[in-house]
């Protein structure tokens, strides 16, 4: 082969490969929202991209075939070249130039360029893509099927599974670059939602010096007045000392008493059962705990068993969302138990 044939084909395999890794990162930067809409207006396309994003190892598996296979080719174009121009012993140098050619002009700038116009270039690239597939799918298949065999006889266990994405690797996307139709708030909440395990109740719960609660041995009026006082909805109670939280009173069980029963100024009838939970549980755990009860609060106890805090639903989704104001917060900083308003 002519040096002018082997300079033309690692132009065109530049080319390839720029194709190959700008239309991975375009299908996954797409804005869906703006897809979805193309597609219910008719454009076939459109419809194509989102049935293409629905089924990333398909995407991936042709992209990289491509961009190896155009990698290789031209690597073994390059040495042929230098060799033809300046020997064989001066073949292996093609590496490194090459190697930079690759990485700038067939990864990085057109990854650079596809992301800016990601949805445009996403309707652009579709059935190329789909043409590719269709050429590569015999040696995808045959591939996909040798990774599965070798993958199971390293796991040595046919039921294992591993996902696609990792949730530490999801939370490095979304800090480093959230797709181009989730907005600044919503990577934050998806991010925070990801972390939920590496919190514990300890870090979330309101302290007892803020908590608003009655000894056990307090009237059912004094109780009705510190509820309307406070806004809260859930009155913890203690036995002896603050520290020894033995149930609480909800506010709902007052509404739907009967008046001989409130009459009697008596706690006991509206005592619920406390739940306790380590100050150093895992609140994506205690999410879990919370909802196989069915209840929304949870005494935070420290190693000698003393309560230490509380910790409510609120208190969980505010590690998610944000703060949460309602009409019972004095101060910004306040986090209240529960109130009235739930």
């Amino acid at each position: 082969m002519s040096p002018l044939f082997l300079l033309l084909i690692i132009i065109g395999c530049l080319v390839l490969e720029g194709f190959f890794s700008g239309s991975e990162i375009a299908l996954v930067s797409a804005r869906r929202a703006r897809l979805t809409h193309l597609a219910e207006g008719g454009y076939h396309s459109a419809k194509k991209v989102l049935r293409l994003m629905r089924e990333p190892q398909r995407l991936l598996s042709t992209t990289l075939m491509g961009t190896n296979f155009c990698t290789v080719t031209a690597t073994f174009a390059a040495n042929e070249l230098f060799a033809q121009l300046w020997g064989k012993k001066y073949a292996g140098l093609a590496l490194l130039v090459i190697f930079p050619s690759t990485l700038i002009l067939g990864e990085v700038i057109p990854k650079t360029l596809y992301r800016m116009r990601a949805t445009r270039m996403a309707l652009i690239v579709i059935y190329p893509l789909h043409l590719f597939r269709f050429l590569f799918y015999p040696v995808v298949s045959i591939a996909s099927v040798l990774a599965r065999g070798l993958t199971y006889l390293l796991t040595l266990s046919r039921g294992k599974r591993y996902p696609y994405i990792t949730k530490e690797e999801l939370k490095l996307v979304i800090a480093t670059e959230p797709p181009q139709d989730v907005t600044p708030d919503e990577s934050r909440m998806v991010y925070r939602l990801l972390s939920l395990s590496a919190t514990k109740a300890g870090q979330v719960m309101t302290p007892l010096s803020q908590v608003a609660m009655v000894s056990e041995e307090t009237s059912l009026g004094e109780v009705v007045q510190l509820i309307h006082g406070s806004g809260f909805s859930r009155i913890p109670l203690y036995k002896g000392k603050r520290s020894n939280l033995i149930g609480i009173v909800h506010a709902k069980d007052l509404l739907r008493a009967p008046a001989s029963v409130l009459q009697e100024e008596k706690l006991s009838p509206f005592i619920r059962e406390g739940f306790e939970v380590s100050e150093r549980t895992k609140i994506d755990k205690l999410l879990r705990l919370l909802r196989a009860r069915k209840m929304e609060i949870a005494f935070v106890v420290n190693r000698k068993g003393e309560a230490v805090g509380v910790v409510t639903l609120e208190d969980i989704l505010e590690e998610v969302v944000g703060e949460i104001a309602d009409e019972f917060d004095r101060h910004p900083s306040s986090r209240p138990l529960s109130s009235t308003s739930d």
